[in-house]
C-alpha cells in the first residue's frame, strides 16, 4: 500500500487565478470604459494585459490538472506522480533529497521543488506543499531502507 509523502500546493494555483482575475478585469474595465485607438500605446498596453491574462488563465489550468497526490512510497520504492506519467525510484538508489521553496521578492513560499538525487541521475517534481518537510520525510525513509537491506 502506497503513502503519501508529498500533495500539490495550491499556493501557484492561488498567484495564477489571482493575476489572472486582477489582469483580465483591469482589462475587461479599459476596454468598456475607454475606445482604444488604432496604433497607440494604450491600446498595445490593453493587448499586452490581455494576452497575458490568456496565459496565466492556461498556466492555472495546467496547474489544476496535476495529480493531487505528487510523492507516494510503499517502503521500497519512491513514486513520483507527474501529469502523464510516475517515475519509480527505489530507495536505497536514492543519495540526496534537496527542497528549494518559491521565492517572489520579500516572501518566502512554503511550497516548492524537490530534487532527488541518486546513484545514477536527478529527478525533480515542482508545486509540492511543505516541500522541507517532504524532503525530510524522504530521506527518513532513504535511511530505514538502507539499514532494512543491511539487516537482510
Amino acid at each position: 500500500m502506497r503513502e503519501t509523502i508529498g500533495e500539490k500546493s495550491v499556493g501557484d494555483i492561488f498567484t495564477h487565478v489571482l493575476l489572472f482575475i486582477v489582469l483580465g478585469g483591469l482589462t475587461i474595465i479599459y476596454m468598456r470604459t475607454n475606445r482604444i485607438a488604432e496604433s497607440t500605446y494604450e491600446s498595445i498596453m490593453v493587448y499586452v494585459t490581455g494576452a497575458l491574462s490568456v496565459i496565466l488563465f492556461f498556466l492555472a489550468i495546467n496547474e489544476i490538472m496535476k495529480p493531487r497526490v505528487m510523492i507516494e512510497s510503499d517502503k521500497m520504492y519512491l513514486y513520483l506522480n507527474y501529469r502523464h506519467h510516475t517515475e519509480e525510484i527505489p530507495l536505497y538508489d536514492i543519495v540526496q533529497a534537496q527542497a528549494k521553496r518559491v521565492r517572489s521578492r520579500a516572501i518566502t513560499y512554503s511550497f516548492g521543488k524537490i530534487t532527488i538525487h541518486t546513484t545514477k541521475d536527478s529527478h525533480r517534481i515542482g508545486n509540492v506543499s511543505n516541500c522541507e518537510d517532504v524532503a525530510l520525510r524522504i530521506m527518513r525513509l532513504v535511511n530505514t531502507a538502507k539499514e532494512n537491506r543491511k539487516e537482510e
